[in-house]
């Protein structure tokens, strides 16, 4: 059987969220959604519910919100000149993401 592409746009956050609940299951992208749209086939509808439990979702906000910390740290422009200045600022980007929660 011949095997076609499909390409969809997802959020970037979205989906590392996605890829690590899944990875948790032990699936990555591709199968979870091979499997989504082979049994919505079989069954004509949506064959389950899908759910992930607290600690899949905690990972998945504090792996992001690591991932973003490295990529703050790493940008040049984040360069700071003492240990007092390091603290206020990640302080201030800690408030800043806390209120988007």
């Amino acid at each position: 059987m011949a095997s076609k592409n499909i390409t969809f746009r997802l959020d970037e956050t979205l989906k590392k969220q996605a890829e690590i609940i899944y990875e948790s299951m032990g699936l990555n992208m591709s199968t979870a959604l091979q499997l989504f749209v082979t049994q919505t086939v079989a069954r004509g509808s949506i064959p389950f519910t899908i759910e992930a439990d607290e600690s899949a979702r905690y990972r998945a906000y504090v792996l992001r919100e690591l991932s973003e910390s490295k990529n703050e740290a790493m940008e040049q422009s984040n360069v700071l000149d003492n240990h007092d200045q390091f603290l206020k600022y990640w302080e201030a980007k800690r408030r800043t993401r806390n209120d988007g929660i």
